[in-house]
């Protein structure tokens, strides 16, 4: 060993770390020998405090979560290391059963929910259940992305869009979240709410043949095309080979009967049936003086009346409704930042 050096292998392996001798062999034997860096070592034995804070119940965090969300109730899988966290009901079998799922970021300033369903409780309460965490937990602020929706009959009906039609903002608004142009999305949407719902709902459809009929979908059948022959020539296994040849044959097939005429004709059916369908006012009711805004109350009213309901036209309103805000966002004309941030009181 030449002093003032790295250690040699040799020296290192000659070291008895039951009677180290001096500090620096100490040092070795506490944080070197067979247990990686001194850095990667720090950083277990913070993971092993956290677990044995965990198994005691004296993590902060864990304790203040479980005040808020009844252990009898909820079950909470939290995650120390990454500061994560998952809230399920009692009885959940998977996914299906997430309440809510959050995460602490930003040095321990900013929560954000990642995910949020109808759980045991309402979104309502559930959401104010979060608000007083983050309040308990010192947060700063709650971030989240709205991607609320009313699933029914085997379709999802924004509502955000809906809300904002109807009310002049979203639920999560209403909450008290909020997008940075908060005030500029507002007015820009106050000023649709007030227009004729007949002239709005036509240029939207309109809006959206011209959308449908520019797309060129042969490109993006051709660049698919390419992409699984480009797999099929690498893949080595006999079954996988076998479906993507199957995938292809298909692919081919699809961009040999392809007709552009037809398909703009099949667009145009489409339409024109939601076209008529609007201005018959046979699911929603509609006249000539109705408002944008007096349309979407009546439309949000009865679906929220028929959500649990046996209604024979239920699936009819809520597949219409589904496509009808679908193509109002196409549009864009609606102005709404998903990207919500709510400051805690």
């Amino acid at each position: 060993m030449i002093k003032g050096g790295k250690w040699s292998k040799k020296y290192k392996k000659s070291i008895n770390c039951r009677r180290p001798k001096g500090f620096s062999q100490r040092q070795h034997c506490k944080y070197g020998r067979g247990k990686g860096t001194s850095k990667g070592n720090r950083r277990r034995k913070i993971n092993r405090t956290l677990k044995q804070k965990l198994q005691k119940g004296g993590n902060p965090d864990i304790i203040k979560i479980k005040e808020i969300f009844d252990e009898e109730i909820y079950d909470i899988v939290y995650n120390p290391k990454k500061e994560t966290c998952d809230i399920y009901n009692k009885n959940h079998t998977g996914y299906d059963g997430l309440c809510v799922a959050f995460s602490i970021r930003e040095s321990r300033t900013i929560m954000y929910i990642d995910t949020l369903s109808k759980c045991i409780v309402s979104g309502t309460d559930t959401l104010n259940k979060m608000n007083s965490l983050a309040k308990e937990l010192g947060m700063r602020e709650l971030h989240l992305a709205d991607g609320s929706s009313i699933n029914d009959c085997g379709v999802n009906v924004s509502l955000s869009k809906l809300l904002i039609l109807a009310t002049g903002e979203s639920w999560y608004n209403k909450m008290g979240y909020k997008s940075e142009n908060d005030d500029i999305e507002k007015e820009v949407n106050e000023e649709i709410r007030k227009r004729n719902v007949n002239q709005f709902i036509t240029e939207c459809i309109e809006a959206e043949r011209q959308r449908l009929k520019k797309r060129k979908p042969l490109i993006r059948y051709e660049r698919t095309l390419s992409g699984l022959t480009e797999n099929y020539e690498k893949e080595e296994n006999s079954e996988k080979r076998e479906r993507l040849h199957q995938d292809i044959d298909k692919l081919r097939q699809r961009i040999a009967e392809y007709n552009e005429e037809e398909e703009h004709d099949k667009i145009d059916a489409e339409l024109n049936n939601i076209q008529d369908v609007f201005n018959e006012g046979t699911l929603f009711t509609i006249n000539e003086s109705m408002t944008v805004q007096d349309y979407f109350q009546n439309v949000n009213s009865q679906l929220k009346a028929m959500a649990s309901s046996d209604d024979s036209t239920k699936c009819d309103k809520f597949r219409f409704a589904s496509k009808l805000l679908n193509i109002i966002g196409n549009k864009g004309d609606i102005k709404y930042s998903i990207d919500l941030i709510k400051k805690v009181t």
